[in-house]
């Protein structure tokens, strides 16, 4: 993951002040820790679209990729497709998508959001004619 999407933190130690949030297209901060030593809740933190939870239950997934593989499958850009703030990403946390705030559903995370359905069902579909092949 940290290949594909570098922590915010490490974003912020390189000069990087801010990054763009995926869903409100708005500038967010990098800085994760205050001044005061509390955690940020408007800091950046990288967005699973389809949560690694989900995606670890769904048994076609399980069923046909090993853990190595099945976290790539997760940690693609197809699903992680970027930043959110820390409030948002902790708020939507493990839920699915018929679960989530109707507030997090914005235009932006249903694009996002179809992107990595797509992404997934695609693997989903390789996975299971592999193991078909495979007998």
């Amino acid at each position: 993951m940290s290949a594909t999407l570098k922590r915010a933190g490490s974003l912020h130690k390189a000069g990087i002040e801010t990054v763009r949030d995926i869903y409100t297209g708005r500038q967010i901060p990098t800085q994760t820790i205050l001044e005061d030593g509390s955690r940020n809740p408007l800091a950046a933190q990288r967005e699973h679209v389809r949560s690694s939870s989900e995606l670890y239950q769904r048994e076609s997934l399980q069923m046909s990729y090993d853990n190595q593989n099945l976290a790539a499958i997760i940690n693609n850009p197809e699903n992680l497709q970027g930043y959110t703030t820390a409030e948002r990403n902790n708020r939507k946390s493990d839920y699915t998508p018929e679960e989530m705030e109707v507030y997090d559903k914005n235009k932006h995370w249903e694009k996002a959001n179809k992107r990595a359905e797509e992404y997934v069902k695609a693997k989903e579909a390789e996975g299971a004619e592999r193991l078909k092949k495979e007998g």
